[in-house]
């Protein structure tokens, strides 16, 4: 995949997170988990629980 389009993939699961009301971040492939610029680690489930 051309370096762009992955860029762009990342953009989009980033505010995928946002939408989660978790912060924003680069989630994994299954967008459950999210990595955050100061290293922390949010989940959609964790979202769920609060």
């Amino acid at each position: 995949m051309n370096a762009g389009l992955n860029w762009l993939a990342f953009e989009v699961m980033s505010v995928r997170c946002d939408e989660m009301g978790i912060g924003r971040g680069i989630c994994t492939e299954n967008a459950l988990e999210c990595v955050f610029d100061d290293g922390s680690i949010a989940t959609s489930l964790q979202s769920l629980i609060n």
